[in-house]
């Protein structure tokens, strides 16, 4: 009976064993798997985060790219651009020098040119009828002087020389006068000379004892009937601005040169 009741004890121990070893070996695998599946959480995770991370990358990367191309679309457009001027540049520098090579040439020939005027003005005066002769031969003298001097442009001196053309221009136009003298009959007398444009040239003195004009074909004073006296001495007035234009009487001389 001890020796049954032993057994009995011994295979409810055993039971007791297995039941227990049993049951902890079920919590155990449960318990891995609840670490596994937390493990595998976390790698997930770990995963997503780099997965995350791989994918803003690559958004940097391709705003980066898109940045880069834009930039360099920029550059060639500037590049394009640039080129452009330095071919309007060139074209500027082509046409410079040709304006150049033409004003050199225009410079060797207008040169000479002046050079000629001044003579015709010069040999223009000399036959002119004598009158504000120290005025124009100092106008011409100056014109001589300048078209040697090389601190003076050709431009300035074809003014100048052109300048001198015009004020020979007026003086066929205007009733002027000045305070001079001139040999009438050998004789010096002083008084003032009035020209009607180039029309005529008289002189009269200050008592108006004698009138005389500039005959042309002679190249001399000629004295004038005191008839005309009244006359010049009128026109001398307008000229002076002393009296308000009118018509005068005065005298012209008709030559086979004229």
């Amino acid at each position: 009976m001890r020796n049954k009741n032993l057994k009995r004890v011994a295979l409810m121990a055993s039971v007791s064993a297995v039941a227990w070893f049993g049951a902890s070996a079920s919590a155990a695998t449960l318990q891995d798997i609840f670490e596994l599946s937390a493990e595998g959480t976390r790698v997930a995770q770990a995963s997503q985060t780099r997965v995350e991370a791989l994918s803003d990358e690559a958004q940097e990367m391709l705003a980066d790219y898109r940045n880069e191309i834009r930039t360099i679309e920029d550059l060639r457009a500037y590049n394009i651009q640039k080129e452009r001027e330095i071919a309007d540049q060139r074209r500027q520098i082509n046409q410079l020098a040709s304006s150049i090579e033409r004003a050199t040439m225009i410079d060797r020939q207008i040169l000479p040119l002046i050079s000629n005027m001044i003579s015709v003005l010069e040999d223009f005066v000399a036959s002119d009828k004598p009158f504000k002769l120290e005025e124009r031969w100092d106008a011409i003298n100056f014109l001589k002087d300048n078209l040697d001097d090389s601190n003076i442009s050709t431009s300035e001196k074809f003014r100048l020389a052109f300048e001198a053309y015009q004020a020979e221009n007026n003086y066929g136009r205007e009733m002027g006068f000045q305070d001079g003298e001139i040999i009438l009959n050998n004789v010096t007398l002083n008084g003032t000379l009035l020209n009607v444009g180039r029309v005529a040239l008289f002189f009269q003195t200050v008592d108006r004892s004698v009138t005389a004009h500039w005959n042309p074909a002679t190249t001399e004073w000629e004295e004038l009937d005191s008839s005309y006296a009244t006359g010049v001495a009128t026109a001398l007035k307008i000229a002076e601005g002393q009296i308000a234009p009118n018509l005068v009487r005065l005298p012209l001389v008709k030559t086979g040169g004229e």
